[in-house]
C-alpha cells in the first residue's frame, strides 16, 4: 500500500495575540537577584533564573501579575495590560521574612532512648529544610521563616520505629516540638530475655541479704540499707 503524510490546520486554530511579560526579581534586603522566584501572569507562570530574570508570552489581556518565593514576601501588581507583539515590563521586590527558631528532641516510646533521625520542614508539599537529631541526646534544631505552616516530618534513622509528622504554624518567638516515636517490632533491641545472671533489689528487712557480704575495701562511705528494722 501507499502511505501520504499530510499537514493541516483547523481554520479556528490560529494563535491569537500575544505579548510577552518580563523582568526582574530582587532581594530588597541586599539587592541581589532571586532564583528560583515563581512569577504567576493570570494563570500562566514561571520562574526566575540565576539572574532573577523571567520572560513569560501570554494572550493579550489584562493580568494582576504575581511573585513569590519561599522565605519572602509575595508581592503583585494589578491591571497590568499586555498588548500584540509588545514586551512589557514588570520587576519585583521581595522582603525576607522574618526568621524563628525551631528546635525539639526525638525519642523512643518504649525506654525513652534518644533517636538518630532525619527532621524534614514541608511547605506546601516541597521540603524546604532538614536537620538531623544528634544520636547522643536526640536533639535537633533549624531556623526558618516566622508565622509560616510547616508540615515537621520525622524519619527514624534506625529500625525499629515508625515515622511520625506534626502540622504547625510557626511562632514568631520560636518554638519547640518533640517527637515521640512508636515502635514497630522490627529492631533487634526490641525483645530482651533473661540470660543467666543473679536478681537481687536489696529492699528485704535484712541487710546484707542472704547470700550476701558487705565489704569496706576502704574510705569513709558504709553502704547500709534505707530500711529501717
Amino acid at each position: 500500500w501507499q502511505t501520504r503524510v499530510a499537514s493541516f490546520k483547523f481554520e479556528n486554530c490560529n494563535a491569537g495575540p500575544a505579548g510577552t511579560v518580563e523582568g526582574t526579581v530582587t532581594n530588597t534586603a541586599t539587592g541581589n537577584p532571586i532564583e528560583g522566584a515563581t512569577v504567576e501572569v493570570g494563570p500562566f507562570s514561571t520562574t526566575t533564573n540565576g539572574d532573577g530574570f523571567y520572560t513569560i508570552l501570554v494572550p493579550e489581556d489584562t493580568y494582576d501579575v504575581t511573585a513569590s518565593k519561599f522565605g519572602f514576601s509575595t508581592e503583585t501588581a494589578t491591571e497590568i495590560e499586555v498588548l500584540d507583539e509588545t514586551t512589557t515590563s514588570v520587576d519585583f521586590g521581595l522582603t525576607p521574612t522574618a526568621e524563628a527558631g525551631l528546635d525539639g528532641f526525638v525519642t523512643g516510646a518504649i525506654y525513652g532512648w534518644p533517636l538518630y533521625a532525619r527532621v524534614e520542614f514541608v511547605f506546601e508539599g516541597d521540603a524546604v529544610a532538614m536537620a538531623y537529631t544528634n544520636p547522643f541526646n536526640g536533639y535537633f534544631e533549624t531556623v526558618l521563616p516566622a508565622s509560616t505552616p510547616y508540615e515537621i516530618m520525622v524519619y527514624p534513622m534506625i529500625e525499629g520505629y515508625d515515622p511520625a509528622s506534626r502540622e504547625i504554624v510557626l511562632d514568631p518567638a520560636g518554638q519547640t516540638e518533640s517527637f515521640v516515636l512508636n515502635d514497630n517490632g522490627a529492631g533487634d533491641w526490641y525483645q530482651c530475655q533473661w540470660v543467666d545472671g543473679i536478681v537481687e533489689d536489696f529492699e528485704g528487712e535484712t541487710f546484707p541479704p542472704e547470700g550476701w557480704e558487705n565489704v569496706n575495701n576502704g574510705g569513709d562511705c558504709v553502704w547500709d540499707s534505707a530500711i529501717a528494722v
